[in-house]
């Protein structure tokens, strides 16, 4: 066993954002089988039904931030570190992308992927943060 799986807080996170990650799917598999089997026709009923898989999503975000405020330093570090790469990359390549799609006629890309891009940009530029300091 690592440090980590012992660490309680590590345990309960583990349990919050298993939790909230099977809500969002069970929201999200329900939202979009309502959005293409029921006849909806407001459209704020369908935005609101559209949106909803947020809100488990948002109960992993809190669940890692409670999990965050009990590291030490060196954790915070190289997690805020990676953040700040992360969206720094993402916001700079989704605007050099933009500028390029205003002057060409590349596809264009929605938003629902700009969450997974930080997220993961977060994880590989964790990697590279973690061995600097090693």
């Amino acid at each position: 066993m690592t440090a980590d799986t012992c660490n309680p807080h590590a345990r309960r996170y583990t349990i919050h954002l298993a939790a909230a990650m099977t809500g969002y799917c069970l929201v999200l598999f329900a939202s979009v089988w309502a959005l293409r089997n029921l006849a909806i026709d407001p459209q704020a009923v369908r935005a609101v039904i559209a949106v909803a898989p947020v809100l488990p999503a948002l109960y992993g975000l809190h669940a890692f931030l409670t999990f965050y405020r009990t590291m030490d330093e060196y954790h915070r570090q190289v997690i805020a570190e990676a953040t700040l790469i992360s969206v720094g990359v993402v916001g700079f390549l989704s605007l050099a992308y933009g500028f390029a799609q205003g002057a060409t006629d590349l596809p264009q890309i929605g938003l629902i992927w700009v969450m997974p891009a930080l997220v993961i940009g977060q994880g590989v530029a964790g990697c590279f943060v973690r061995r600097r300091y090693q």
